[in-house]
């Protein structure tokens, strides 16, 4: 499986879209390429006390990297600029680094990731949940073997979290569904960096060497 200019275009469109009012995304979606299909989601969370969502994610069903329609796609959307809690409490609380192995408890002690960064992880996997109370990593381990493929896509904020989510989602899957490394692949963009050199090793472990992954825009 390898990266190409238009599965990165087709995954920046699918961050942009969930930039739209949540009612649309489903719709929009289909519309924007109808072989691609909402399968879970679209969930946004709202931290206790905010006004604004501080997260949203869904996951998208359909052949976009390689030539299976088992392919899924986590999208998580970056900052919602109308909510502080996003600013706050992911994009800006940078100055402690924690364990990675708070949320992967086989990574290295010595891989940390930003406070922010943790926080972000813990609004999608605790805090987000279907109107069936399932969380995005429990559906995609209930099904199990037909998981083929999966990517991980996210722009900004979405695009920080990128990195660990897609090496949360890559252990929680086992032994349930044993997807080959080089069948996960992350499409981050203009993405921070979510945390330090041991977790970027740490990180570089979970898909083939010299695969472009990160966009940033030169300028």
């Amino acid at each position: 499986m390898a990266a190409s200019a238009n599965n990165a275009l087709t995954m920046i469109n699918l961050c942009n879209i969930s930039y739209d009012p949540i009612a649309r995304i489903r719709g929009n979606v289909n519309t924007y390429n109808p072989n691609l299909q909402v399968v879970w989601g679209q969930v946004e969370y709202t931290p206790s006390g905010a006004y604004e969502s501080a997260s949203l994610i869904y996951i998208v069903k359909g052949n976009i990297v390689s030539q299976s329609n088992n392919d899924y796609t986590v999208v998580i959307r970056g900052t919602n600029m109308y909510s502080w809690d996003s600013w706050a409490d992911e994009d800006f609380d940078t100055g402690v680094q924690v364990g990675f192995n708070t949320l992967v408890a086989a990574a290295p002690a010595n891989a940390k990731i930003a406070r922010g960064t943790q926080t972000g992880m813990l609004y999608l996997i605790r805090n987000s949940r279907n109107n069936m109370g399932v969380s995005p990593q429990d559906f995609l381990k209930g099904l199990g073997h037909s998981v083929q493929y999966l990517n991980v896509t996210g722009h900004s904020l979405g695009g920080t979290l990128v990195p660990p989510y897609l090496t949360y989602i890559c252990n929680y899957l086992l032994p349930e569904v044993r997807l080959p490394l080089n069948n996960c692949q992350p499409f981050s963009f203009a993405g921070l960096t979510p945390g330090n050199a041991a977790f970027n090793t740490y990180f570089q472990r979970y898909f083939p060497q010299g695969l472009q992954w990160r966009y940033v825009n030169p300028l």
